[in-house]
């Protein structure tokens, strides 16, 4: 707890001594305040994240994993099943809302498991909210049908909220939503499919890429088009100062102080 601590007093020391000229790059929370890092303070799709990166200077917003418990539930869930990352078992879409509000994450500080619901203060304090959208149940090999999260998204009245984005990898999921009247971001790493989705769905808004799928020009094509243009997998230094040169519309950052350290 205390190395923790102490990488988090060094990283705004850090941050506050940084002289780096501006960018208007977003740096968007990953998971909340990032996933996948061994130093994370706190556990990916935890209330803690979310609150963190709500509470950052100069973060602007945050993006969310959502899934649907098997009695139709949205929790903040990356993986369907529960065995690796918590002290569950299963996937999510077979287990009821209320066991999976008492289960908790096996990091260090064991947070537990939350629902959209609990966190919905959060998704009020004038932040971009990426709300990205899992619809694959491992455990049975489904997909869970579109207009159940358009119900169950819309009972908490979200749908005119500003700055809020659900975030989708296929064109099913996508044509209900998007003319359902959400905003909607494409996650796909095929620029192809990307352009495709473009021509057919003007109302999209914009698209998630790993990084090293797309270049500065493409980027540049699609803000000409009105579209945004978020970057992912943004890890090693190289990899955030290329991104400086790219000028994308934001970043999904695993590593939020150093992001805005970089970008900021």
């Amino acid at each position: 707890m205390l190395g923790k601590r102490l990488l988090f007093v060094l990283t705004l020391c850090a941050f506050s001594c940084s002289k780096r000229h501006s960018t208007g790059i977003e740096v968007i929370g990953h998971a909340g305040f990032g996933l996948g890092t061994p130093n994370s303070i706190y556990h990916s799709n935890s209330a803690e994240a979310v609150g963190l990166a709500v509470k950052t200077d100069q973060c602007s917003g945050f993006e969310i994993d959502l899934r649907i418990s098997y009695d139709s539930v949205l929790f903040l869930v990356h993986d369907s099943n529960l065995n690796d990352n918590t002290n569950g078992s299963g996937c999510v879409e077979n287990t009821s809302s209320k066991e999976l509000s008492s289960l908790r994450y096996k990091g260090f500080q064991k947070e537990r498991i939350c629902s959209l619901e609990s966190i919905s203060e959060y998704l009020m304090f004038g932040k971009k909210v990426f709300l990205d959208l899992k619809a694959f149940n491992e455990c049975d090999s489904k997909i869970s049908d579109p207009s159940l999260w358009d119900q169950l998204l819309t009972k908490l009245n979200l749908k005119n909220k500003e700055g809020i984005f659900l975030m989708v990898n296929n064109f099913k999921m996508l044509d209900i939503l998007g003319n359902s009247g959400w905003k909607v971001i494409l996650s796909s790493d095929d620029i192809p499919t990307i352009e495709s989705a473009y021509e057919q769905y003007p109302f999209l808004c914009g698209a998630s890429i790993r990084q090293s799928k797309i270049d500065k020009k493409q980027i540049e094509e699609w803000r000409e088009k009105g579209k945004t243009t978020y970057l992912y997998d943004v890890r090693a230094p190289s990899e955030m100062k290329q991104t400086r040169k790219m000028n994308p519309s934001g970043i999904f950052s695993d590593d939020v102080f150093g992001a805005i350290i970089e970008l900021k």
